[in-house]
């Protein structure tokens, strides 16, 4: 999360698409939601039907650079 805030071009050669890509700028914030996926019926036009079953991290709101340093801080110690 921390080297994805901070464009590190490795790590975001790993995303299929990098959200980020229009601007110079690094993005400020990040947040994680998890869904659970299914196949859809038959008939539908979408293969996937997707149920959002929560924020991951943090759990509310957004996470910082700043944020994940303090933690990777307390990790470290």
């Amino acid at each position: 999360m921390y080297r994805i805030l901070q464009k590190d071009p490795e790590v975001m050669k790993l995303l299929a698409h990098d959200p980020f890509s229009e601007g110079e700028e690094r993005p400020r914030y990040i947040r994680i939601d998890r869904y659970r996926y299914s196949f859809s019926r038959e008939g539908k036009k979408r293969y996937w039907d997707r149920e959002m079953v929560g924020r991951v991290y943090p759990k509310q709101g957004v996470a910082s650079a700043e944020d994940l340093e303090a933690l990777i801080e307390l990790s470290s110690n």
